[in-house]
């Protein structure tokens, strides 16, 4: 939930963690295998996403991709009363 941590800080810790595993995504890469970082967001609302340079500079160094899927919050539509 973004009322606690916001998606740039949580992109640095997995980062982080990802970064004890750089000799493996080195040598999938070598090998000739993709990486990606999939991150899903559900939104309440529009927003914007902020990277710095540095956490773009990190993804490219672990040799990963990154897709963002958006799912925006469809509000449950009201049941219909009938008019007997």
């Amino acid at each position: 939930s973004s009322e606690y941590s916001s998606i740039e800080v949580e992109l640095l810790k997995i980062l982080a963690r990802l970064r004890e595993y750089y000799e493996f995504l080195l040598e999938l890469r070598s090998d000739g295998a993709a990486s990606e970082l999939h991150v899903s967001l559900f939104a309440r609302q529009e927003f914007r996403l902020d990277f710095q340079a540095s956490t773009l500079e990190l993804l490219g160094r672990l040799g990963l991709a990154v897709a963002l899927e958006v799912h925006p919050h469809m509000p449950e539509p009201r049941p219909r009363h009938s008019s007997n």
